[in-house]
């Protein structure tokens, strides 16, 4: 086992602020998204475990005495809470991302992917996030004086003074603020930059859930150095020849008042490119909103392709030929 001391390259009675300066420097040196030597990410591991215990007074103790040392600690969590500035792990709300993506019932049907391409907030590749050039930490507001407010007075119809406290405009409320020389020149000080990103959608996906979510595909929030989450609603764009409720197809067809009494017969393309036969028994009288349902022709081969029968006008005289056959069924 490596000794946190010698891992960070300090003396045993090294100050926190030499413990820091020490963490800075090696932290971003062997950070596994801009050194890709072999073992880095074991160093970064280490040398991050070495700054858990030693920052934290009780368990550089512990540590001393030989009676314990932190065990599981996330490497990336310590990473992004020392560059932000704070002397505590914060919970803050990250950057979501939401989409609205309407794909058509030949999608779903046949099965078909589509590429979700869009722009977001990412990471800086220069600074990792840090905003500065060097590692250096953001300095207290001037300002504020770290409390990201500052005194205002609201003046109430000219008479009455009164004081308020509002947002530090220097430093927007965070109370710390990077001197321009310091600024990474990447991001500008930023801490992030855009940069389009994509994701590959299913779109039968719809058949079991209309909103997918993907960790880590949001936008990149610098206050706590993490990515949000990505939101993808799927809809079904309304379609021309045919409903749908729930896996099953319903498709309106016309039929004549003749039809109505000798049967009906034909075709219908599913949405998928199948050309499905349908036929109504014979010797049945159809009505207005009669259907023919043939199973297992939905949705994703579940549901049922349903012909719902919509009766039309035509002629009023009827062909020799089909009084002919009206004669036979009648008499």
């Amino acid at each position: 086992m490596s000794d946190h001391y010698e891992t960070l390259g300090v003396t045993r009675t090294a100050s926190e602020e030499e413990i820091k300066k020490a963490y800075r420097k090696l932290a971003l040196k062997w950070h596994p998204d801009r050194n890709t030597s072999q073992g880095a990410k074991e160093k970064f591991q280490h040398i991050n475990k070495a700054y858990a215990t030693l920052i934290n007074p009780q368990s550089r103790t512990a540590y001393d005495r030989g009676t314990s040392e932190f065990s599981n600690i996330n490497a990336f969590d310590i990473f992004n809470q020392f560059f932000q500035g704070s002397n505590s792990f914060r919970t803050k709300s990250v950057d979501s991302i939401k989409y609205t993506i309407s794909v058509t019932l030949e999608q779903v049907c046949c099965n078909k992917s589509i590429s979700v391409k869009y722009k977001r907030a990412t990471r800086c590749e220069t600074c990792l996030g840090c905003k500065t050039r060097d590692g250096s930490l953001p300095v207290t507001c001037f300002f504020c004086r770290g409390k990201g407010q500052v005194r205002q007075q609201i003046n109430l119809g000219g008479i009455i003074a009164l004081p308020s406290l509002g947002k530090c405009e220097q430093c927007n409320g965070k109370g710390k603020t990077i001197p321009p020389e310091k600024k990474c020149r990447t991001c500008g000080g930023g801490g992030s930059s855009i940069k389009e990103n994509k994701v590959v959608v299913k779109c039968n996906t719809i058949l079991e859930k209309s909103v997918l979510y993907y960790d880590n595909q949001g936008a990149y929030n610098v206050d706590t150095g993490k990515y949000g989450l990505l939101q993808i609603i799927l809809a079904l764009k309304p379609h021309k020849e045919f409903n749908v409720i729930e896996k099953s197809i319903i498709k309106n067809v016309g039929i004549t008042v003749f039809e109505t009494i000798l049967g009906h017969a034909g075709t219908v393309v599913h949405p998928n490119g199948e050309k499905i036969d349908y036929k109504t028994p014979e010797g049945e009288l159809i009505i207005q909103n009669d259907i023919c349902t043939i199973p297992g022709k939905g949705l994703n081969n579940e549901g049922d392709m349903i012909i719902k029968f919509k009766i039309i006008k035509e002629d009023k005289k009827l062909s020799q030929e089909k009084l002919k056959k009206l004669r036979q069924i009648l008499i």
